[in-house]
Order: C-alpha cells, then sequence, then structure tokens
C-alpha cells in the first residue's frame, strides 16, 4: 500500500497529525496535516512539530516563556527592542487587516494571515506566535468554523499580552 492509500485508509489514526516534506509537484498536499516544502530549516520543521502540541483553544498567555507575574521583568534591552518592534508591527496588523478579517472571515485571508503570524513569530523568536499562526491557517484550511471565529478573535489578547510584557519591563 503506498501512501496515499495509507493516507486516505487511516480509520483509526485519522487524529494522528500527519507533516510531509518534499516536493509539491505531484503530491495531494490535501492528505497531510501540514505539508513543508523542502529544503526545510529547523525553526519551520520545529513550528510545524510544537504546533500540534497546542491545545485547540489558542492561550494568548503562553506567547512569554515568563510568569505572568514576574512578565517584562529582566528582560535583556535587545529583547526589549524585539518585543517593541513585534508589538508595532502586530498593532499595524490589528488595525489594518485584523478588524475586517474577523467580520467577513474569508478562508484564504485568514490562511495568509497565519502565515503572517508564523514569519513574525519566527522573525522576533516567539515559538507561540508560530503555533497560533499555523492554528489559524490549518483551522481555515480545514474549513473549522466552529472553532476559528474563537480563534482568530484571541488575536487581540495576543497585542494586549505583548503590551503587558513591554509595560512590565
Amino acid at each position: 500500500m503506498g501512501f496515499v492509500e495509507y493516507m486516505e485508509k487511516r480509520g483509526k489514526t485519522g487524529d494522528i497529525p500527519v507533516i510531509v516534506i518534499g516536493d509539491r509537484s505531484g503530491c495531494n498536499t490535501q492528505l497531510a496535516d501540514v505539508f513543508l516544502e523542502r529544503p526545510v530549516s529547523r525553526s519551520r520543521l520545529l513550528s510545524a512539530l510544537t504546533s500540534f502540541l497546542a491545545h485547540d483553544k489558542i492561550r494568548p498567555e503562553n506567547l512569554s516563556s515568563h510568569e505572568p507575574d514576574t512578565m517584562g521583568e529582566g528582560l535583556s534591552s535587545h529583547t526589549k527592542e524585539q518585543l517593541n518592534l513585534l508589538y508595532n508591527e502586530l498593532k499595524k496588523l490589528e488595525t489594518t487587516i485584523w478588524e475586517d478579517l474577523k467580520q467577513a472571515m474569508i478562508i484564504d485571508e485568514i490562511k495568509k494571515f497565519g502565515g503572517q503570524l508564523r514569519q513574525l513569530g519566527m522573525k522576533y523568536d516567539y515559538p507561540y506566535l508560530c503555533r497560533y499562526g499555523q492554528k489559524l491557517e490549518t483551522q481555515a484550511g480545514k474549513f473549522d468554523m466552529e472553532q476559528l471565529p474563537d480563534s482568530l478573535n484571541y488575536f487581540s489578547s495576543i497585542v494586549q499580552t505583548v503590551s503587558q510584557i513591554l509595560s512590565g519591563s
């Protein structure tokens, strides 16, 4: 049995995530939960793997590895600078894209937005933001209209959390 036949007949293993790494040509990417085109960077692979460790409900408090009562304390000046840059980019997305997106719920735009957030997460070394962006992309790809509105609405909490970390530093 080939990979495609196996994937189509998964049955009992349908809840186990599948990550495919390869070339998009000739591959049915619909069969995988995540498809990564070669060459794959370590950070993209780790982001894909960790996206399956997150709960279905996206929790913005996981954005920082700091405990909530010490948010922002002890951050290096470089980290504060990076966090400020991230906050500015997130705030821009919130005012230019997110407001319309959460009203219109256009699937392709949500996927694109999730991709932008993943890229920001990688750029500023925030794995949670990578997972959040991946979750949005996955939910949009599966037309998960039950979870997607709630997940999309968490974006404002992420922006607020980054702001709180900055104000605590």
